[in-house]
């Protein structure tokens, strides 16, 4: 018998006792235990590439503890049964239980047998444990995978390199491998790979439903014994790496996101290649190892070109100590409705780093940026140049880009270096974002301060457009401190209007939005209407209005130091808040 986990330890032979018995729970179709010391079990059907786990509960019914110093048994080494925890020893305190549980995966239809013997110092000992499982075929896993544009195997890709009339290696073509593309010499850079189990298998009585056609990505002894890796002679140099651990088995369960399994059915793997100091071409070949019965080995060809192009460098511009009056940000202070400042002069060709004049082109991009933004609004400025600004309306995540070409028209590749990631955090506690998406209208945000009225366009206790920054606080001064700003009321675009609040002071605040007027179709308008607090995004709400109607849609309610939004009541199914007509001249014009 083999020796799975544990080791000896100290036999002191005290009055401890354990007895043995399956979890109460669990169904098996067979389950006996003499004396509570040799439990026989039949564990019943299970599908091949599924999973049952069975989990017998050891007692110790005296005041003496039992040290269990390990678990010995048949085909433990193998794949079809394992244990599900291998911390031994372990002692079991006198009238205390330990869990031991012993799980059954399939690898074909044969069926299986084990045995366990439980040793420890218990004074009722041998233990014995014996299972007996079947199996049964209801399904197989289905390796895909995806990196790039390329998104899948086809039947053309698989042959049958064993003759037995079954598909076992798949083989990426050339064409579409995986491709770096070039990168600078002496930088590195990343890909995703991205493997699918992409089978849509039923549930099975009685068994693990989220094991159901797992795909396993194991190392196949009689193939290239790899896992997850490099073909043996393509990466000899290293100069290809996994990024994170390539540890098998790897367990990739079906897509299911209902109850209880919420698996995405994939698994994202990142491939690094660190180019050399000399320019060159680089090849290597992956090669993924699985228990699909129809794919068990993928090989995927990997090339990358080395080449002294010029590095792009993009950070936020520094404070200029002998110009005070030149623009520059502070990446951990940039805050909606301002403009943030990047600087692309530290690029370089490696050819000689030194030399600005190598470089001579420069183009700066936002690649991600808050949903509902309209780019138009960045109001670019040095877009292709080396300084370049732009303004930011909407608080959220940004990433800008800078790309360069040198003398010869090189282009620098997309590294980290060339990308700048920031938030946008709004510097009061409390603030309100209004937008909308029909920019010949005219919507207009409201707060109102309930502990003294509920009515819109109720002065002074309503900040609006024509209210703008009315004082509530005496203690504080206008638009500052708990008392409320509206920064625009923008008449002809899509927004944004922002009511702020930097120091709130403990009540409720109402949030409105009224549809003033349309000077083209009078067509409805979708508004949408973010809450931030204490600088994070609380809430995001949508509704669509008719010309002279107001939404109410929620209200905050502030404490000493944060606050919570309660959603208006609703009169719509699926809509929040609740929208009532409300004429022009209900609220009089600023």
């Amino acid at each position: 018998m083999d020796v799975f986990v544990g080791n000896d330890g100290h036999d002191q032979r005290a009055q401890g006792a354990l007895l043995i018995a399956p979890r109460s729970d669990q169904i098996l179709p067979i389950a006996n235990c003499d004396a509570g010391t040799a439990c026989q079990v039949e564990v019943g059907m299970v599908p091949v590439f599924a999973a049952k786990t069975v989990t017998f509960v050891l007692t110790n019914p005296s005041r003496h503890p039992v040290t269990i110093n390990q678990i010995v048994g048949t085909d433990l080494l193998g794949k079809t049964w394992q244990l599900t925890s291998d911390s031994y020893p372990v002692i079991v305190d006198g009238h205390g239980e330990h869990a031991l549980g012993l799980t059954y995966r399939p690898t074909s239809e044969a069926g299986s047998a084990v045995e366990l013997e439980i040793e420890s110092n218990a004074s009722n000992e041998p233990h014995t444990i014996t299972l007996n499982a079947t199996s049964v075929f209801a399904g197989a896993p289905e390796i895909n995978l995806g990196y790039g544009t390329y998104q899948g195997l086809t039947a053309e890709d698989c042959q049958d390199t064993d003759s037995d009339e079954v598909t076992d290696t798949c083989l990426v073509p050339e064409g579409h491998g995986l491709d770096f593309g070039v990168t600078g010499v002496g930088v590195q850079d990343n890909e995703e790979l991205v493997l699918r189990n992409t089978a849509e298998c039923e549930r099975y009585a009685g068994v693990d439903p989220c094991s159901m056609c797992s795909l396993t990505i194991v190392r196949q002894p009689v193939r290239h014994n790899i896992g997850i890796g490099f073909k043996a002679g393509t990466n000899d140099e290293g100069l290809f790496a996994f990024v994170g651990s390539t540890a098998t088995p790897l367990f990739i369960p079906q897509h299911d996101n209902s109850d209880p399994c919420d698996e995405s059915g994939q698994a994202e793997l990142r491939l690094a290649f660190d180019a050399p100091l000399e320019e060159g071409e680089f090849n290597t070949v992956v090669v993924i190892e699985s228990n699909d019965p129809n794919k068990a080995v993928i090989e995927i060809p990997v090339k990358a070109a080395s080449r002294r192009v010029p590095i792009a460098i993009a950070k936020p511009q520094e404070r200029d100590p002998d110009n005070d009056s030149a623009p520059w940000t502070d990446p951990e202070d940039i805050q909606p409705l301002e403009r943030a400042y990047f600087d692309g002069r530290d690029s370089y060709d490696p050819r000689d780093p030194d030399d600005p004049s190598l470089i001579t082109s420069y183009s700066w991009a936002v690649i991600e940026y808050p949903g509902g933004l309209d780019p138009n609004d960045f109001q670019h400025q040095g877009q292709s140049a080396s300084l370049y600004s732009l303004w930011l309306p909407f608080a959220g995540h940004y990433v800008v880009q800078l790309t360069v070409w040198n003398v010869e028209g090189r282009q620098s590749a997309d590294t980290p270096d060339s990308r700048v990631e920031f938030e946008v955090l709004p510097g009061a506690r409390l603030r309100v974002q209004l937008t909308w998406d029909d920019s010949t209208n005219d919507q207009n945000l409201h707060l109102l301060y309930l502990p003294e009225t509920q009515a819109l366009c109720d002065a002074p206790w309503d900040c609006h457009n024509a209210n703008k920054t009315p004082v509530w606080f005496a203690s504080s001064p206008e638009a500052d401190g708990a008392n409320p700003h509206l920064d625009i009321d923008d008449t002809h675009g899509l927004g944004p209007e922002n009511i702020e609040i930097d120091a709130p002071g403990p009540g409720t605040y109402r949030i409105a939005v009224h549809y003033w007027a349309d000077d083209d179709d009078h067509s409805p308008t979708r508004n949408t209407v973010r809450f931030y607090l204490n600088g994070l995004q609380a809430a995001e709400y949508h509704r669509t209005l008719n010309e002279e109607t107001v939404w109410r849609v929620a209200d905050i309610t502030w404490g000493d130091s944060t606050g919570y939004i309660t959603e208006y009541d609703s009169d719509a199914s699926g809509q929040v808040g609740a929208v009532e007509p409300w004429l022009r001249d209900q609220c009089p014009p600023p």
